[in-house]
């Protein structure tokens, strides 16, 4: 491709994504109630600044373009390199709550034997049933 066709389709990529931004906001500004003129000059003024805004980015130039270019088995040796890294460190979980005292409040907090033993469940049928029939007098 030469340069002109891709200038023309850098262009147009940059239109494309001013107008996807300037329906959204024109779409949003209709949907609140402002009116349609307010609505038509916030879609028009957001695609003026956001495709002026694409267009002060260089041609051709990834974020990434500065970075050293380095051959993918480069890559994959220091990728080797990290893993044999992690595999070397351990972690060692060790038990805290053994190591504390008897009397500590989180040992007592989370001991399922400190615990009250559960009651019987309530039956609060005769409750309900109480509650219904007095709001069906009150209705009646």
């Amino acid at each position: 491709m030469d340069g002109r066709a891709i200038g023309w389709i850098e262009t147009a990529v940059d239109a494309g994504a001013a107008a996807v931004l300037a329906a959204a906001v024109a779409y949003a500004c209709h949907a609140i109630p402002t009116g349609q003129t307010n609505a038509a000059l916030a879609g028009a003024g957001s695609l003026g600044l956001c495709f002026a805004g694409l267009r002060r980015i260089p041609a051709g130039r990834s974020p990434g373009a500065e970075a050293e270019q380095r051959p993918v088995t480069e890559l994959l040796a220091e990728a080797d390199r990290a893993i044999e890294a992690e595999e070397q460190d351990e972690l060692v979980l060790d038990d805290i709550l053994s190591a504390l005292s008897s009397d500590s409040r989180v040992v007592r907090l989370f001991d399922p034997h400190a615990m009250p033993p559960p009651g019987p469940p309530k039956d609060d049928s005769q409750v309900l049933y109480d509650a219904l029939s007095e709001l069906r007098r009150s209705l009646s």
